[in-house]
């Protein structure tokens, strides 16, 4: 990583909080995984080569258990959803890491000798995140592409990064992801660089020009250099790209539709079945039941028909004579400080506060084997603080049931991060998240406090992969 302090291109939030962690105050001023400082210039670009690559190459050999894949999605032109997948590998110990994403413009601003070309557009600090081993998890963050980046978008490049979180330099880098345009989907062919959905000779010609490199995408395996495992990955798969499986994606309101796995999770509402055709394949009858606003029992139908009603679905139950749960528990806060912003998976709602704010009309999906980071920022925010959300995983319209407390020990002036990690028995549908800022008094998911702010959201559970 290298920090600039000047020069032609903005000057980011996210720039000015990196270069005053590192105390970075000159130009040159290198880092080599956030621990190894490379200060001043050598006379000759040779000799500054030999001099970085003495403090890279003994990080080669430094093994990480943490892969990082980034892949992105549109949400409108120059908007788009970028979603880091995070993997611990089995065995070892828990890893707690600080997540960063960087928006960099290659090639720019342009020069004659084409040094120092690489500008920080944006960027942003994801939180603090655990994984323990085995375990996986989505962190997603928005993205609006400025005016000069999406007119040189063949040069957008993003990283997403975990570091120590440690509150000064150095702090070691444990691993980091990297994603140039045209930004991957969630599947993609990892050896296939120019996005023509075939590795061949191009592909080929730009693994050897970053041959001995560290990281990138060039890094099919993740080992942290580009060598002889990762030319033999890329032979492996030369030719055609491998079509990703379909099945029959049986969604419901009753339809079927021929789709991959991931293509069905984007519809929503719906159950993969691997390697079956909607024309031949009976999709499962779509189980029944009580569809509840509030306490009132409104019809009978699948959990699809009742999300059309914005209802709250009760398998096997019928209307009438089942007693719909009452609406979820009164809860407000006094304000001075309150929630500013809060973000998990698609939703990234920022507001002023209103004592208790309904935004349950903003909903995000989350499949079940899978983590979600979240973060919640603060505003007018006091040392004494403390945070709690809940979900309410079954759906019984209460957040009193094991696991629907996420937490209750987020404290200080924040911002608030976690990773929540689908319990295998969450009930399928729209359900409750609630999140909650008070002073000094232990956030409870009911009731009053005197300072702080509470706010209600949709989560989407979805099937776990049928693999």
């Amino acid at each position: 990583m290298q920090i600039h302090t000047g020069g032609v291109g903005p000057i980011t939030p996210w720039g000015t909080a990196r270069k005053s962690f590192y105390g970075v105050s000159g130009i040159p001023d290198v880092w080599i995984d956030g621990l190894a400082e490379v200060l001043g210039g050598e006379p000759t670009d040779p000799e500054n080569y030999d001099r970085m690559m003495d403090q890279i190459e003994p990080r080669w050999d430094v093994p990480t258990p943490l892969t990082i894949q980034v892949f992105a999605e549109e949400v409108d032109e120059q908007t788009y959803l970028i979603s880091g997948l995070l993997s611990l590998e089995e065995g070892g110990e828990p890893l707690t890491f600080r997540l960063h994403l960087a928006n960099l413009l290659f090639g720019h601003p342009e020069a004659a000798d084409h040094r120092y070309n690489n500008c920080v557009m944006g960027g942003a600090e994801l939180g603090d995140f655990t994984l323990n081993p085995g375990q996986s998890a989505v962190v997603t963050h928005e993205v609006t592409f400025n005016s000069t980046s999406w007119a040189n978008r063949d040069n957008i490049r993003i990283a997403m990064f975990a570091q120590e979180p440690a509150a000064v330099a150095p702090a070691e880098v444990y691993q980091a992801g990297i994603m140039s345009w045209p930004f991957p989907p969630l599947l993609q062919c990892p050896a296939d660089f120019d996005g023509d959905e075939n590795v061949g000779t191009t592909d080929l010609l730009q693994l050897l020009a970053a041959w001995g490199n560290a990281g990138g995408e060039e890094d099919i395996n993740g080992d942290g250099v580009v060598n002889t495992a990762d030319l033999l990955a890329l032979l492996a798969s030369w030719g055609p790209c491998p079509v990703e499986p379909t099945g029959a994606c049986c969604v419901w309101d009753g339809t079927c539709v021929d789709a991959t796995w991931y293509e069905c999770q984007l519809i929503g509402h719906a159950e993969w079945f691997e390697g079956e055709e909607c024309s031949t394949f009976p999709c499962p009858e779509l189980p029944i039941g009580a569809c509840c606003i509030i306490t009132d029992c409104v019809a009978n139908g699948t959990a699809y028909e009742c999300s059309l009603l914005e209802g709250v679905w009760y398998e096997g139950e019928e209307c009438p004579g089942f007693d719909c749960q009452p609406d979820y528990c009164d809860a407000e806060g006094g304000c001075t400080e309150y929630i500013s912003r809060v973000a998990i998976g698609a939703i990234g709602n920022s507001s002023a506060c209103d004592n208790y704010g309904d935004y349950t009309y903003l909903s995000t999906d989350m499949v079940i084997g899978y983590g979600y980071g979240i973060t919640i920022w603060l505003a007018d925010a006091n040392a004494g603080d403390r945070g709690g959300a809940w979900i309410d995983w079954n759906r019984d319209g209460d957040f009193e049931d094991p696991s629907e407390e996420i937490t209750v020990d987020w404290s200080g002036t924040g911002p608030y991060n976690d990773v929540l990690f689908l319990p295998p028995d969450a009930v399928l549908g729209p359900t409750r998240l609630r999140v909650r800022l008070t002073r000094s008094e232990p956030p409870t998911p009911c009731g009053s406090h005197t300072f702080g702010e509470v706010e209600d959201y949709t989560v989407n559970i979805l099937p776990p992969p049928r693999k």
